[in-house]
């Protein structure tokens, strides 16, 4: 968002910038959300918080997703100088607790909804790897079958099924759900799932068996 206001005849901004495809993905399904303090406020709530302040508020990335803002950035100095030492993961320290390889963190742990959100994102770029596990790949899913790892990746997996085996109407009656949202609105954000969720599926799609596990 970005909070500008004139005083002294000076223009103030004040940026932060939030997405609303995370906030989606964590209300319209069931599964746990992964990562409770990322995630952005839900739309409704953002409007609240902002008509308690005085000053012009926009959102310059409500209908975003981040694979199309890392697009818009891709190619700064500053980006590619420091993207592969981001951190968008759910739990980033348990490397450390590690038997046996790196015990570097915090590090990506590469299998979480975050995770997985941020290798979508970053599919036209000649991407870094820095992950401690390929969570995207249909050999980690049967690695770890029986751990909490995979019940983190199912729950991605989950809404990337539903929504491909959902229609328009169904999921924007649960995007409704979040809360006061004019229709144009709802529309908008059936898009942003809608375009996050096929970021997703190209992700996953890169190995032929977890495309045939999600029935795509």
């Amino acid at each position: 968002m970005v909070a500008h206001e004139k005083r002294n005849s000076a223009q103030l901004f004040c940026a932060v910038p939030t997405r609303n495809d995370l906030a989606l993905s964590s209300l319209i399904f069931s599964a746990q959300p992964t990562q409770k303090l990322e995630y952005p406020p839900p739309p409704f709530t953002e409007r609240k918080i902002c008509a308690t302040i005085k000053n012009t508020i926009t959102n310059f990335f409500a209908y975003n997703t981040k694979r199309e803002i890392v697009r818009q950035v891709k190619d700064t100095e500053a980006f590619k100088r420091c993207y592969a030492d981001t951190i968008s993961c759910s739990h980033p320290c348990l490397a450390r607790y590690n038997k046996n390889g790196s015990k570097e963190y915090p590090i990506n742990c590469g299998y979480c909804y975050p995770c997985l959100i941020r290798k979508s994102s970053l599919l036209d770029i000649d991407e870094m790897k820095k992950y401690s596990y390929q969570g995207e790949n249909y050999d980690f899913l049967m690695a770890y079958e029986e751990s909490e790892k995979s019940a983190d990746l199912r729950a991605v997996l989950g809404s990337v099924y539903r929504c491909k085996h959902s229609s328009d109407e169904e999921l924007k009656r649960y995007i409704r759900c979040v809360g006061e949202l004019t229709e144009e609105e709802v529309e908008k954000f059936l898009t942003l799932y809608k375009k996050s969720i096929d970021d997703l599926v190209h992700l996953f799609s890169a190995d032929q068996r977890m495309k045939e596990y999600l029935g795509l």
